[in-house]
């Protein structure tokens, strides 16, 4: 418990974890949500994908390290888009 205490107080780790984890997981919740509402499993998206395995779509759909190629490819198969803007 002491550990998680200290981690948190790390402000390296609390930068990293606000700019890449928490990022990096929203966007995997968003993917989540639209293969659950058109029931498709990973493997039916992975075949609606052009040059992609089961394994490179669940390193996105899981939230871990990836391309932004691969990322793009994910998110065009199930009709999602990054909107860039300042942040607040």
């Amino acid at each position: 418990m002491k550990r998680q205490r200290d981690l948190r107080g790390n402000y390296e780790f609390s930068r990293s974890y606000h700019s890449l984890i928490v990022p990096k997981q929203n966007i995997s919740d968003a993917i989540f949500q639209v293969m659950q509402q058109r029931n498709l499993s990973l493997e039916e998206l992975t075949e609606n994908i052009d040059g992609m395995n089961v394994e490179q779509v669940n390193q996105v759909t899981a939230g871990e390290d990836y391309s932004m190629e691969a990322l793009l490819k994910v998110l065009d198969a199930v009709d999602l888009e990054i909107e860039i803007k300042p942040r607040k």
